[in-house]
């Protein structure tokens, strides 16, 4: 994905006959569809939406937090000296122009209107681009420019629903940080969300919030202070690019009267098809016929050795497609720990077989071995690499430039299709962590370059004819990846639950005694009347996606027809993580005892999978007030209908689904 730079346009405010001059008045903008006003010097936004008669309004914020740990959140008041001033406008047309002052900075910001339809654009730019910002990395809100502002009402507005991961529903009502630590974290819009967009609705109308430029962004999450009280909104905040504001940055409003979440998702997704960046499953099997292998397959993981006698099982038991993927060390031999029969008998079955890479990191032991690597690493501004410690190497690690990426994923792509597999997984590369500055000397890079780069190397995988998988998943990598390993989990929620370093963090039990595993792991995880299938329905014909591999589903029995029903509900196949002290590795006397349940999950899930897997996801909606039994529709006009109570549902159609179960219907 190639963004170029833009010119820099000097704002000079000249007379003409259709415009109007403002120094310290509201000033307004209309089309068919919305009349937008702007408050003096504020820049506060008001608009109104004349389909759904609604009136949106902004306040400034007035609190912001910070913190990640269960009972550590701490917030802090926004003073006035930290927000943007509007000093002079002028309207022409259906755009206002304004000069505006930020911290002593000069700024220009554009609010323009669409000629016709429910999308208002603001772009901020400075005729300094060039020049360092007073930005101080730290509280999202507080020391970096928040501006503009989000839109608030106080019944259409009631739900904000963002893309952290699948997808998550937070209240606005919600001022309490005891009640969800995570929520008030605030972190690089690329590293946070699976998308850049988000939005406040009430499942019908609401308000889309798109970044346009999304890579030198914070999330963040703010409190403002209406008439009905205190209330919690998403906010938009501007980091530097190398310090700078660098180029003009660009935030889209859409205005939905109708369709609510479902409506954003759906108008994402064009403008992604209309820029060029969307890529169905048709495309992709175009482009490498071994992409069609993955509707219908299920994701295998295994810690020990994979075997011929392994593959053959799996035949025996009835899987027709399965994705086989070894962990093993970042930095593997080809093929290790793939016996070359099981290679030969997977890829003859028609499986996908593969191997887990990390080339995103450069870990401390390889440095020992080859110090030449550190020239790959980023390095920060202050001219020093960063160590970063993990569990894997107590020498730590130091991340690779995303400029770095493309050729070690050409050679060892290379190496590990001449062992004969045809999947390559490559660990952390898709996480949004990948994308950094680099002000290293041979490979400079801006955040929103890093993002082509790694996109390039990716595609570079698959111009070998490999299908490629990477963790997590993020909307800039869709065109050039097929697997999304873990964007199914919301690892915010979930990831301090595993355990770490040892057999626990894939085999369990999880940490019920930690605290917030309630509220957190059960209460947004696995609770579907929290989650949304926001990602699915943008790229559900798209990208194959699944949990992370430390929730093998019997990891918890309780959670077991859970993961089920959930797999169902977006489309998504499951995963199974063979692990010697899970008790779960094929061929296995322990094996025996639990195959069936685990069978059971391939026949139900991947079962629907192979009808539905890489049909488009055309509606998402909740069936019951407590939102437990939920609808999806898929575009080759299946239907399904799943109910998490713990009671039968009776469907105003004439049907009954039992508790704990689906239906599938065809329309």
């Amino acid at each position: 994905m190639h963004h170029s730079s833009l010119p820099i346009l000097l704002l000079i405010l000249v007379p003409a006959a259709q415009s109007c001059y403002a120094d310290s008045h509201d000033v307004s903008i209309s089309n068919n569809r919305l009349h937008v006003t702007l408050a003096m010097p504020s820049g506060l936004l008001a608009v109104d939406d004349l389909e759904s008669g609604l009136h949106w309004v902004q306040y400034v914020p007035s609190r912001v937090a910070r913190g990640r740990a269960w009972g550590k959140v701490t917030t802090r008041k926004i003073s006035p000296s930290e927000l943007i001033q509007i000093q002079k406008t002028a309207v022409r047309g259906k755009t206002i122009e304004a000069e505006a002052v930020w911290r002593g900075h000069s700024f220009q910001i554009v609010f323009k209107l669409a000629d016709e339809g429910p999308v208002l654009t603001v772009s901020i730019d400075t005729p300094n681009r060039g020049k360092p910002l007073p930005w101080k990395p730290g509280w999202a809100g507080t020391m970096l420019m928040t501006y503009p502002y989000a839109f608030c009402h106080e019944k259409a507005g009631a739900e904000s629903v963002v893309p952290v991961d699948e997808g998550v529903i937070y209240s606005t009502r919600q001022i309490d940080t005891a009640v969800d630590p995570r929520r008030w974290r605030p972190w690089w819009l690329h590293q946070k969300l699976s998308m850049p967009w988000w939005g406040v609705t009430d499942g019908t109308l609401g308000v889309m919030t798109q970044i346009e430029t999304p890579y030198d962004c914070m999330f963040s999450i703010q409190w403002v202070d209406t008439p009905a009280g205190e209330r919690t909104l998403p906010h938009v905040t501007w980091i530097g690019a190398k310090q700078c504001l660098a180029y003009r940055r660009r935030v889209a409003y859409r205005f939905v009267a109708k369709g609510g979440y479902v409506a954003m998702a759906k108008a994402f997704r064009r403008t992604e098809q209309a820029a060029g960046r969307f890529r169905t499953w048709t495309e992709k099997v175009r482009a490498n016929p071994l992409v069609e292998r993955l509707r219908g397959a299920l994701d295998v993981w295994s810690q020990v050795e994979v075997t011929r006698q392994m593959i053959d099982q799996l035949r025996s038991m009835g899987v027709r497609k399965a994705v086989i993927a070894k962990s093993r060390g970042g930095d593997p031999a080809p093929a290790q720990g793939l016996q070359p029969d099981a290679i030969r008998a997977a890829v003859a079955a028609g499986y996908l077989i593969g191997g887990y890479h990390n080339y995103s990191w450069i870990q401390g032991r390889w440095i020992d071995r080859d110090p030449a690597l550190k020239n790959a690493a980023v390095m920060q501004a202050n001219g020093k690499f960063k160590t970063i410690a993990n569990a894997w190497d107590a020498k730590g690690r130091l991340d690779r430039c995303p400029a770095a990426h493309r050729s070690v994923f050409i050679e060892k792509g290379k190496l590990a299709k001449e062992s004969g597999v045809n999947y390559f997984f490559t660990d952390c590369t898709t996480t949004g962590g990948a994308i950094q500055e680099c002000y290293h000397p041979d490979h400079p890079l801006s955040r929103r370059d890093g993002a082509d780069q790694l996109g390039r190397a990716l595609q570079g995988l698959a111009g070998l004819g490999l299908v490629v998988g990477s963790e997590r998943g993020k909307w800039w990598a869709t065109p050039t990846t097929d697997v999304f390993e873990g964007i199914g989990t919301l690892i915010e929620y979930g990831g301090s639950y595993y355990g770490s370093g040892d057999a626990s963090h894939w085999a369990g039990p999880y940490l019920e005694k930690k605290p917030g595993y309630r509220e957190l792991f059960l209460g947004f995880d696995f609770n579907p009347a929290r989650r949304v299938p926001l990602f699915q329905l943008v790229y559900h014909d798209s990208v194959y996606c699944t949990r992370r591999w430390n929730q093998d589903p019997g990891r918890d029995a309780r959670l077991w027809t859970r993961h089920d029903l959930m797999n169902v509900l977006y489309g998504t196949p499951p995963l199974w993580f063979m692990h010697p002290k899970a008790g779960n590795v094929i061929g296995t006397p322990q094996w025996e005892e639990v195959k069936d349940r685990y069978l059971q999950t391939y026949r139900n899930v991947c079962g629907w999978h192979e009808k539905i897997g890489f049909d488009e996801m055309t509606d998402h909606h909740f069936l019951s007030d407590d939102r437990l039994v939920q609808e999806t529709r898929f575009a080759s006009g299946w239907i399904v209908v799943v109910n998490f109570r713990d009671e039968p549902w009776d469907d105003p159609r004439g049907f009954r689904v039992p508790a704990h179960a689906n239906q599938q219907l065809f329309h």
